[in-house]
């Protein structure tokens, strides 16, 4: 049952992918040969064109040998051109397909049997050379007929037929690269198997563009243990140098491949090949080591190192201190605490050889999450008190160095600085905590962290370092080169980064406003109105910095407030409409709504009442606010005080249309039907749910 399996299996081979050209005569021969062997070495029918036996269990059948016999010289046929079929159609019927390929062979080609060809190629040497003595005795014996026949096949030889043959190994190489990268690309050993086996040197060739040989696509196209072993012994010995090394137009040998990739598997395979791979540098100086750092694979990188250690010299040191660097500020980048932590233990003396560590700490420390019960709140605070542990790690080591003529660590000065700005207030603390002469670091601008944390509106930091008694006397006093004070920088514009975090211009200016008024409680009176060298006081500065923020505020909360004016107006007329005509009608005699005793025209009344009462009130406030001066102060209260009563009476408003709707439709039309509740109900929550879904986060900020 498993030989009809594999013969099923080989029948509906797709021939076409293994034969891409058709037979005509002996200028594609040779590549037709090459493409047949390979498909039939996938296949393992080989020997039914060769003198060798057709494998185990196949030859037990003759049965079943026939059928492949027959689906190989279906095969052949197939892949020949009509000209060429002429010559061995007599062979469709009675010859089998051997005796169809060795007459192609004698018409076309040589007679050198794959298998022959085979033996020839794996051949010792002692004996290829004793083939070379006897060729040379027997040269002696030629006859002079002989020698006149190669005489006059050189003379009448052209140059153009030298040419053609150059082509023809051109074409062959081409082809036999086109079959590599497209076998690497489906996985399949058994055709490069055949190809590397009928092509000697196909192993180090370059095989596209890039200059990659097929260990280069192997190992980047993460090809199984296994293949790559496979691949890796076809490799003489005395070649493993040459065929390792191969670098492509990177400058990448195989083994860099392996760790841009975090290739660990190839890694080690290669390495245990040749372990002279790990110094080899790309054409940037890069060595593998770096490669994997720089591409975030710890594990890649870690056995690596290891590799190296073993015969580590200065210059192996060198690389791998710039690569555990690399990889530290990588794994902090990325927020990957757990690498950064193994990094830090591994090797405490290069993760703090500068202060790129604590840089990336200051720029990408996760902020402290809000006590929430749900699943979130628990990984967030993971990585918060992680990234904690880390900074101590990192704090700890760099006490550790020796520091001279410095009473504080110069490493802590560039890190605190950015701190201040990014709002890192647990890494501000922790450096205060061990050097307090810190707090006098200044940039190249003579801005403490104290000033830098008010420029760039970092809250955190500003109350850290406030609560200290000698900060407040320097945020009291100081002046920078322009004669500003701190109310001068706090009138200043803040990064566009910063401003982004709110929701729209109106916000932004009214958090601006926020900032600039607490500054102005803690300075003293007299520098509200003090003017710099520019003679602008703190205000003329907040108001020319934060002018076009202001039209733009301006400009959103004019076109929000004509829109909700538009909805306003539109229920207000909606539901005065309905509220003179009454569902069921009125008694002709009395006057009076026909269902007045009925609950839901209860329930109709009081709906329709508080949405019209509610739209009103709501169209009111928003015209309030197109009428309004639009001064700075304005967009501090008065203005996002009435957006927020504007919207949560158009919110009210319009629940309780949908509510008198619902009762309406009831009333009328489901008349003692109590279930047709649930749909109306259920069809009455989509217009609520939806407002407020798209509206509430943007009321929270107002409000907040």
């Amino acid at each position: 049952m498993a030989t009809d399996l594999e013969y099923l299996h080989a029948s509906n081979t797709n021939v076409s992918n293994f034969v891409s050209i058709r037979l005509s005569g002996d200028n594609n021969y040779q590549l037709w040969k090459t493409q047949m062997l390979c498909l039939m070495g996938t296949h393992d029918m080989c020997g039914l064109v060769d003198d060798a036996e057709f494998d185990d269990l196949r030859a037990s059948s003759p049965k079943i040998k026939k059928q492949y016999d027959n689906l190989l010289k279906g095969w052949i046929f197939g892949s020949i051109s009509e000209g060429v079929l002429a010559t061995i159609v007599g062979l469709a019927k009675d010859g089998s397909a051997k005796d169809v390929w060795d007459e192609l062979m004698k018409a076309f080609g040589d007679s050198t049997m794959c298998s022959q060809q085979d033996s020839a190629q794996t051949k010792p040497e002692a004996e290829a050379e004793a083939e070379v003595e006897t060729k040379d005795n027997d040269s002696s014996t030629v006859t002079e007929t002989e020698e006149k026949d190669a005489a006059v096949s050189a003379k009448t030889e052209t140059p153009g037929e030298h040419v053609i043959s150059i082509d023809r190994k051109k074409d062959a190489i081409n082809e036999c690269n086109k079959a590599l990268v497209k076998a690497i690309k489906e996985k399949s050993w058994p055709d490069i198997k055949c190809t590397l086996e009928k092509h000697e040197g196909a192993i180090k060739d370059e095989i596209n563009s890039n200059k990659d040989t097929i260990i280069h696509l192997a190992v980047a196209r993460f090809a199984s243990y296994n293949f790559i072993k496979s691949l890796l012994d076809f490799i003489k010995d005395d070649e493993v140098k040459e065929v390792l090394e191969k670098q492509n137009v990177d400058g990448s040998t195989a083994l860099h491949v392996a760790a841009s990739v975090g290739n660990i598997y190839a890694a080690r395979l290669l390495v245990g090949k040749h372990h002279e791979l790990l110094r080899i540098l790309d054409n940037e100086g890069k060595d593998p080591m770096y490669i994997a750092s720089s591409n975030m694979h710890y594990y890649t990188f870690m056995y690596l190192y290891d590799e190296a250690a073993k015969e580590s010299t200065s210059q192996d040191s060198r690389h791998i201190k710039k690569g555990v660097q690399v990889l530290l500020v990588n794994a902090i980048s990325e927020k990957d605490y757990g690498s950064a932590s193994k990094l830090i233990e591994t090797f405490p003396e290069f993760a703090v050889e500068n202060d790129e560590a604590l840089m990336a700490i200051a720029r990408n420390f996760p902020s402290e999450p809000k006590k929430r019960q749900y699943i979130e709140w628990e990984e967030k605070k993971r990585l918060f008190e992680e990234a904690k542990t880390v900074l101590e790690m990192v704090c700890n080591e760099i006490d550790k160095s020796e520091v001279s003529n410095h009473s504080h660590n110069p490493r802590y000065d560039k890190p605190l600085l950015e701190a201040a700005r990014q709002n890192t207030y647990q890494l501000v603390h922790e450096i205060l905590v061990r050097s307090p002469e810190a707090i006098h670091i200044t940039d190249k601008n003579g801005y403490d962290i104290f000033q830098l944390a008010l420029m760039h509106r970092s809250d955190k930091v500003f109350n850290l370092i406030y609560e200290n008694p000698k900060s407040k006397n320097r945020f009291r006093m100081f002046k920078d080169s322009f004669g500003n004070n701190m109310l001068h920088l706090a009138g200043s514009l803040a990064r566009p980064d910063k401003l982004n975090r709110e929701f729209d211009a109106a916000l932004q200016l009214q958090q601006e406003l926020q900032w600039f008024q607490q500054v102005k409680r803690l300075v003293i009176p007299a520098y509200r109105t003090e003017e710099n060298i520019y003679k602008e006081t703190p205000n003329m500065v907040f108001m020319r910095e934060h002018k076009h923020l202001k039209t733009k505020g301006e400009e959103w909360m004019k076109t929000t407030a004509e829109s909700c004016c538009i909805t306003a107006a539109l229920i207000t007329t909606i539901v005065f409409a309905a509220a003179i005509t009454v569902p069921g009608g009125s008694n002709q005699e009395s006057g009076n709504p026909i269902f007045r005793n009925n609950i839901a025209f209860t329930i109709f009344a009081i709906s329709d009442a508080i949405s019209l009462f509610t739209s009103c009130t709501s169209l009111l406030m928003f015209s309030s606010i197109l009428t309004a001066r639009f001064a700075e102060q304005d967009f501090l209260i008065l203005l996002p005080r009435r957006m927020i009563f504007g919207m949560y009476t158009l919110f009210f408003s319009t629940t309780a249309m949908m509510v008198a709707f619902s009762a309406t439709l009831f009333l009328v039309f489901c008349h003692q039907n109590p279930w047709m509740l649930a749909p109306i109900c259920g069809l009455a929550c989509i217009p609520i749910v939806c407002f407020f879904n798209v509206q509430f986060p943007f009321l929270v900020e107002l409000y907040r």
